[in-house]
């Protein structure tokens, strides 16, 4: 009788291991497959957020591809002896130091986007806390998305201007102020008509 209990007790035991290691192992599956699909989606979300930083570097970029051709052609006129008096004519003169002025700012909005994509990503695979300041996270977020909302919202910010540093995850909190800055335009394209401008107010303060 005990010898047949035991052995029925092993046997549970047995299947009950086994299952315990089927379990373990479909956890183990799906935890990597939610780890996969995540990865996935930082990999789609990073190309739609290069795709924009792109075309939001690219229009600086044509500005002052546009400018610089006009200044070579400027300067040709005037080394040429026989353009020289027709080169230095009031135009000339007003809209040459125009086009090196836009092409000055056109190359410091390129590294103003720049810096504030590096500091968007800066940390993006840190698993560690860091002191961040908040109010620049959102001001990088609004530049890194610029081209998403620009043509759709007027967008005002209300920082709070002495804001203490905030120990965070600093590639999260700016993918959840990219990803609200985002939801807010989809909802303004919703219930806006075509060609109105809507309005997307960001505000931060001490709790």
């Amino acid at each position: 009788m005990n010898r047949r209990l035991i052995e029925k007790l092993t046997t549970e035991n047995q299947k009950l291991k086994k299952n315990l290691l089927s379990l373990h192992e479909e956890i183990k599956l799906r935890k990597d497959l939610e780890i996969q699909l995540a990865n996935s989606q930082k990999v789609e979300a990073l190309g739609k957020l290069a795709a924009r930083i792109a075309h939001e570097i690219n229009t600086p970029a044509q500005l002052i591809c546009d400018h610089l051709q006009f200044v070579k052609e400027s300067i040709e006129e005037i080394i040429d002896p026989e353009q020289a008096q027709v080169a230095l004519s009031d135009f000339l003169r007003d809209n040459l130091p125009m086009a090196i002025e836009n092409s000055i700012e056109g190359v410091k909005r390129i590294g103003e986007i720049v810096a504030s994509m590096r500091r968007f990503s800066h940390r993006e695979h840190d698993n560690e806390k860091h002191p961040a300041d908040i109010n620049q996270a959102v001001l990088d977020s609004l530049a890194v998305s610029r081209n998403q909302w620009k043509n759709h919202a007027q967008v005002t910010t209300e920082l709070k201007s002495d804001l203490p540093v905030v120990s965070c995850l600093l590639g999260e909190v700016n993918q959840v102020i990219l990803n609200l800055i985002i939801n807010a335009t989809h909802a303004i394209n919703d219930f806006h008509e075509k060609g109105v401008l809507g309005n997307i107010t960001i505000s931060t303060s001490q709790v």
